[in-house]
């Protein structure tokens, strides 16, 4: 059957014991592949129509570098965008080892979950429904949509998970820092990045992590700070097997600063955590990774941004050359036509 034909369907599940979510939506993008055969891997995304061009840039680094294995991409979005999804079936083209799957989630279950972060939106909650929505899978990888994949996904697929929830890299920024004593976790407790996720679905489906999640969403309001992440690390803790940075290598860490210098160059995948996106010139500018972002996105049928965005690097730079103003706590320097003028901030404490 041809990849850009969609077909919907609607299945209800029951994910509290009170009652249900209703119905969902769901489409496909359908191949001849057999999804549930071991050599298949159930790779699911979450993510907004903006996020589209990002996603299709994550999906062609997965399949440039994984030509030898097979792959179901599962989308869960709250709104299906038929133009954005016939696009990225354009892939079939090239790549024939792939299926793709679209699930219009219920929005509504998540309005009330905390959002404390701008360039995070409602979608990273959707992950919570994975293990109830498809009970056909035991075991899938989850992975956010500002990420590359640059090696063989093999060896993070075949990491026995048989006796944990899910399986994640330690986040470097939080794990070291005051947040995990602020959420109620020990400091011998690893706190981990959500964006790459290897779930035991089956396990989770079994012990009713899903109810979990939601009720400690609503529990933990106060303390959360990194949105489902925060709750996906109280709820699975003591049962989250750590793996190797290489995995899950974070784009916001310094060079200099690396435990290991050599992971950079042997990571599978980077992600693009934080505010500063590769495509985001403004707050982006500085990624040293930022080329390999690029370097897929030539792949997809969105090559084009790439001439936008140096149209826009050009504009920020000429503007950059007659005016600017760098803001400090102590000062504020304002740049015209290359040359500088200063001004000291008056501290609070002669205000009065």
């Amino acid at each position: 059957m041809d990849c850009c034909n969609l077909h919907n369907s609607h299945r209800k599940v029951d994910v509290f014991k009170t009652g249900s979510i209703g119905p969902m939506e769901k489409s496909f993008c359908q191949n001849d592949l057999k999804v549930n055969a071991p050599h298949v891997i159930p790779i699911f995304f979450a993510a907004g129509t903006t996020y589209y061009q990002h996603l299709c840039v994550t999906i062609v680094s997965i399949l440039e570098n994984n030509r030898h294995l097979s792959f179901v991409f599962h989308i869960l979005t709250d709104k299906i965008d038929q133009t954005a999804i016939d696009k990225i079936a354009t892939l079939k083209n090239k790549y024939k080892n792939f299926e793709i799957r679209v699930t219009k989630m219920e929005d509504t279950l998540f309005d009330r979950f905390v959002l404390s972060n701008n360039h995070i939106s409602r979608q990273t909650y959707y992950r919570y429904m994975i293990p109830v929505l498809f009970p056909e899978y035991e075991k899938v990888l989850y992975l956010d949509c500002d990420l590359v994949v640059k090696g063989n996904l093999k060896e993070l697929w075949d990491i026995d998970i048989s006796d944990s929830y899910a399986a994640g890299a330690r986040d470097t920024c939080i794990d070291p820092s005051d947040h995990k004593t602020w959420l109620g976790l020990a400091k011998n407790e690893t706190y981990i990045n959500a964006g790459v996720l290897l779930l035991n679905t089956k396990k989770m489906r079994e012990d009713g992590m899903v109810e979990k999640l939601f009720e400690n969403t609503k529990i933990h309001v106060r303390v959360i700070r990194h949105q489902d992440q925060d709750v996906i690390n109280l709820t699975l803790k003591k049962k989250v097997k750590v793996i190797d940075q290489k995995f899950n290598f974070l784009s916001i860490q310094k060079r200099k600063k690396l435990d290991d210098p050599s992971i950079l160059d042997r990571s599978i995948i980077v992600h693009y955590v934080g505010e500063r996106k590769p495509w985001n010139y403004v707050q982006g500018c500085n990624l040293y990774l930022k080329r390999l972002y690029f370097k897929y996105l030539e792949l997809t049928p969105y090559h084009d941004y790439r001439q936008v965005h140096q149209y826009r690097r050009c504009f920020y730079a000429l503007r950059n050359l007659f005016f600017r103003v760098d803001r400090s706590e102590k000062s504020i320097k304002v740049y015209v036509l290359g040359l500088r003028f200063s001004k000291r901030k008056i501290p609070n404490s002669f205000r009065n």
